[in-house]
């Protein structure tokens, strides 16, 4: 676990990196004035922390696959979401006609069920068996960019409701399954397309629900496993925090 911890910092350093207002130059000012550092009106500003749950589901197909491994259907075919949780980071660009572009990085455990759309019957036995045991634990880390549109909800100035969209790119830190390693199964990344709403109170907090919804397969061809998710969590300014 340390060295998820490690990447994510690293990846979490870089982030901070290439954010614009980091590479705006601050000349040295004749005003007696003291002025805040960038890094300072950007934590106060823009930055927030996320944290909350995730349930996520995995649909697989199998379409023809075969290995040495055989396992009984009935253990493993789980068709419901399952609870993880998930932190992160995220930049808000500044609003322009109630419209933000919002850049966001999270480090997500995910424990999945897993459906599976076909399996293998071996006679005499009347049950289903399947040659591919999905990795039902993992750790990602989610890089994803949104585009946020505020809507009227009562006294603006008190409540905003606001729609997000965008995609996502997950990538997996946590080691396959040895049998799956054996044949290496999984990817190292899949697409997202990520939709939501979101419920901000400025004086008290922001809560919201996402839709995390696969655009490309978590395993290799002939396997197809399309990893879907519902995330609830909260949204803290870091200024509210540090």
């Amino acid at each position: 676990m340390y060295k998820y911890v490690l990447q994510f910092s690293i990846l979490i350093c870089l982030f901070l990196a290439h954010i614009p207002i980091f590479s705006q130059t601050n000349f040295p000012s004749a005003s007696p004035i003291k002025k805040k550092s960038t890094f300072s009106k950007l934590v106060e500003k823009n930055l927030y922390i996320t944290a909350g749950m995730n349930f996520s589901k995995q649909t697989i197909s199998l379409n023809s696959y075969s290995s040495k491994f055989i396992y009984d259907l009935s253990n493993y075919n789980k068709n419901l979401y399952k609870p993880g949780y998930f932190i992160g980071l995220r930049y808000e660009g500044d609003s322009k006609r109630n419209q933000k572009m919002i850049y966001a990085m999270g480090l997500e455990k995910v424990v999945a069920g897993s459906k599976y759309l076909d399996g293998i019957n071996l006679p005499p036995f009347l049950k289903y068996f399947t040659p591919f045991k999905a990795d039902d634990q993992l750790v990602i880390l989610s890089l994803a960019s949104y585009y946020k549109q505020e809507f009227p909800f009562g006294d603006m100035n008190k409540y905003k409701l606001s729609l997000v969209l965008g995609p996502s790119m997950n990538i997996r830190l946590s080691e396959q399954s040895p049998d799956n390693l054996i044949n290496k199964n999984y990817k190292h990344i899949y697409f997202s397309g990520n939709g939501g709403i979101e419920f901000n109170n400025p004086s008290f907090y922001t809560v919201f629900v996402h839709y995390k919804l696969a655009l490309s397969s978590f395993t290799k061809a002939p396997i197809n496993t399309n990893m879907n998710s519902v995330e609830i969590g909260t949204i803290i300014k870091t200024s509210d925090l540090f």
